[in-house]
């Protein structure tokens, strides 16, 4: 797979406060990744800066070789509301009302590929998107994901890359075996000391 996304040395200050230090970081085209961490450890201003719509107080990120300097087409920054489902490709997301509603034929896909066609993504249908995706369930977080970012506590930091690797397609069946609780267990001991230091800061 081609680099999609390199991180440099990124750092990002917002006055005295370090909300992110030295995040170095390869993402290939096509992976599936998940950023976890306890409250306030930069997750949401790392993606803010990957996207474009922060400056990096030092270091660089760079998207199909060009430096991010600002918001771009190539690029998206989605919220809680996004109805899409990311690990699926183009055509496979177009096509899932009809999927859902068991009817899935030849007249079907050739429908949803015309639909494709009008709407200017012909040629697009089988494209998986290259996502970083912002969580605080760690199930969540390995079920979806090709690799798990973890964030330690401020100031944000690169903890571990942890890659899962179970097989997809992946049902909800996977959470129940021994290798899925692991994955888990295993993030979930990473962050387990920082998300009680940030439980009791937020109450202090």
């Amino acid at each position: 797979m081609a680099r999609k996304l390199q991180v440099s040395r990124l750092g990002k200050t917002f006055g005295e406060l370090r909300a992110l230090q030295d995040i170095n970081l390869a993402v290939e085209r096509g992976e599936f990744i998940a950023v976890v961490g306890p409250s306030g450890c930069g997750k949401t201003t790392f993606l803010r800066i990957v996207a474009g719509l922060e400056p990096a107080s030092s270091g660089e990120v760079t998207l199909d070789g060009r430096a991010v300097r600002g918001p771009g087409g190539d690029r998206g920054f989605v919220f809680q509301s996004d109805n899409l489902l990311p690990w699926r490709t183009v055509f496979a997301n177009a096509i899932i009302g009809r999927e859902v509603a068991g009817r899935v034929g030849p007249a079907e896909r050739q429908r949803t590929m015309e639909l494709l066609k009008l709407v200017g993504l012909e040629g697009f249908e089988h494209y998986r998107k290259t996502v970083l995706f912002v969580t605080h369930q760690i199930d969540e977080a390995v079920f979806l994901s090709d690799r798990v970012l973890v964030f330690a506590r401020r100031p944000g930091r690169l903890r571990e890359s942890v890659a899962i690797e179970l097989p997809r397609p992946r049902t909800l069946a996977i959470k129940r075996t021994a290798e899925f609780v692991r994955y888990v267990d295993h993030i979930w001991r990473l962050i387990e000391d920082d998300v009680r230091a940030s439980v009791i800061e937020e109450k202090v």
